[in-house]
């Protein structure tokens, strides 16, 4: 018995047929998987920032400033979008803005390479010795400018943040 094995050209056919018509379903759904993790993922990043700062200013009983930043050793002047990075700094002397005698404590350069984050209150964000903070509002994060993926850090003035859908939850503001 010398029997031949292998696949015929007909079956290959009809395997690459099938596979085809599986990944023409699937990469559609894989796409919007991806998206929605981004948000998801860079929406944590910036959650963890904004929970450091605010754990720092308990701990260290100072104000604790959270800002724009390019560099990581500056902040960024004017508004414009977060995606560039982000600067924790504690406030030693008080006066709000960045010099040599504030200790930084961390810094995010870039937060995302793909997503534009933006604040609806400015480009820093002051955190007080109990936590609370003065200026709150809403971080909007859109990957690869595609709304339908947008999610929001939303910070109360008690200066606690939470992340929320949009798209699914009406208080998200």
């Amino acid at each position: 018995m010398n029997a031949e094995r292998g696949f015929t050209l007909l079956e290959l056919i009809v395997t690459v047929v099938v596979a085809s018509i599986l990944l023409t379903v699937a990469v559609p759904s894989f796409t919007t998987l991806i998206r929605s993790n981004r948000a998801a993922s860079e929406a944590n990043a910036l959650l963890t920032m904004l929970t450091l700062a605010r754990s720092e200013a308990i701990k260290r009983n100072a104000a604790v400033v959270l800002c724009r930043s390019t560099s990581g050793t500056a902040c960024a002047s004017g508004s414009g979008d977060w995606n560039s990075g982000v600067m924790v700094y504690v406030d030693q002397d008080g006066d709000g803005a960045y010099n040599n005698s504030d200790v930084i404590v961390q810094a995010a350069i870039p937060l995302s390479a793909v997503s534009s984050i933006t604040f609806n209150a400015g480009s820093w964000l002051n955190f007080n010795p109990n936590g609370s903070t003065n200026k709150f509002g809403s971080f909007t994060i859109t990957p690869a400018n595609d709304t339908n993926y947008t999610r929001k850090v939303v910070l109360s003035p008690t200066g606690r943040p939470r992340i929320c859908d949009p798209a699914k939850d009406a208080t998200c503001t």
